[in-house]
């Protein structure tokens, strides 16, 4: 099924809410520094949901697993036509963070995370989205509520620093960096025909859309956003995800180490500096969505890595060219060629086409080999 973000559903309709069932808890943790791992995250509201009385129907969450090292992180976008989305969000966020937590720490009892092969990665990653859904249903069920009011996407990632594992289902997406100084999206944007419409968590069978993987090269950051944020600074497939990477490189190097301050005085800053700009009302009037954002790094990866190089001057002109060719087609029927990827200027090859990964389950051995077309779905 295919939501229409604006008109509902297309096949079924929401029904209308008259009980104010109220608004989700916050998470207890905005940001934190643990080791080598920094993180921040936040879903605010947006100012067209503020003119229309709707709640920020985004939502974002992260934990720790400290004897391992390891990060975990979701956001869900709530699908705006639906009435309850703002709960469904928050409960697809929380049950898969309970299940990767639970599972994730009985795996560990016997085993270190580099040891865990892909395929139960993969396994875990699955069964914590099929339990997320399961636990919308038991919600819809529990309110006496249509389940199309609570529709949402989900975006998961798990993280030790270096090797990334995710799984995804909606229009939200991973831009991550890698160490070598490239930098791509990883995730695919599951939209409908329409331009403005989504696959939602619950839209058909798992294996049709819902996507899961691990990136084959060692990360130093990530970040995790939902549409109104992403589509600001990652363009549509149309023009190869080109990534305006001063966003992403603002984000992740704001919590790089500074001397003289802690990792946790440092995360806290970098929360709020993102904070600040999120507010100003230059970027509100772009972005009337809700914005959620989501970022972690490996400090210590960041500040070792190789640093991308990005022209501004370049991307300008890029930009020029497609507007050019836009107008082509506009007055002369002419066909408009795709604008070339922008890529960072590392002295090496790098690709920023979306999915571009492996095996979704490679043995962790394999990390430092070259990159490989994704197969799709796990097995």
């Amino acid at each position: 099924m295919k939501f229409d973000r604006s008109e509902g559903l297309q096949e079924e309709s929401t029904a209308e809410v008259k009980e104010d069932f109220g608004t989700p808890p916050p998470p207890e943790k905005h940001y934190e520094a643990l080791a080598d791992i920094s993180v921040y995250g936040m879903s605010l509201q947006g100012s067209s949901h503020v003119e229309r009385c709707q709640p920020c129907q985004d939502y974002s969450d992260f934990r720790f697993i400290p004897e391992a090292g390891l990060l975990i992180s979701a956001i869900s976008d709530g699908v705006g036509s639906c009435a309850l989305s703002h709960w469904g969000s928050y409960t697809v966020v929380t049950t898969v963070l309970n299940v990767l937590e639970t599972e994730l720490k009985a795996v560990l009892q016997t085993k270190k995370f580099t040891e865990i092969e892909g395929k139960t990665i993969g396994a875990i990653l699955r069964k914590a989205f099929l339990q997320s859904k399961d636990a919308v249903e038991d919600l819809a069920d529990h309110l006496t509520q249509p389940l199309p009011n609570f529709y949402s996407t989900l975006t998961a990632a798990i993280y030790d620093g270096s090797v990334l594992y995710y799984g995804h289902v909606g229009d939200d997406g991973i831009v991550v960096q890698l160490e070598n100084g490239s930098y791509q999206l990883v995730t695919t944007r599951h939209k409908g025909e329409e331009a403005n419409s989504v696959n939602p968590l619950q839209a058909g069978a798992p294996d049709q859309l819902w996507q899961f993987g691990r990136v084959s090269e060692p990360v130093v950051g990530f970040l995790m956003s939902t549409d109104g944020v992403l589509d600001q600074y990652v363009a549509n497939k149309q023009r190869n995800n080109r990534i305006f990477y001063p966003f992403l490189e603002n984000t992740l190097y704001s919590m790089a180490g500074q001397e003289g301050k802690s990792g946790d005085k440092i995360v806290r800053e970098a929360f709020e500096g993102m904070r600040f700009m999120l507010d100003q009302p230059e970027y509100r009037s772009k972005v009337t969505d809700d914005i959620t954002v989501l970022a972690a790094v490996n400090t210590k990866r960041l500040q070792n890595a190789v640093h991308p190089v990005f022209s501004v001057e370049d991307w300008k002109a890029e930009e020029e060219e497609y507007r050019r060719e836009i107008q082509k087609k506009l007055y002369t029927g002419e066909p408009v060629g795709q604008s070339r990827p922008a890529k960072p200027q590392t002295g090496q090859k790098t690709d920023q086409r979306a999915g571009r990964h492996t095996d979704p389950w490679q043995d962790q051995r394999t990390r430092g080999q070259t990159d490989q077309r994704t197969r799709g779905q796990t097995d």
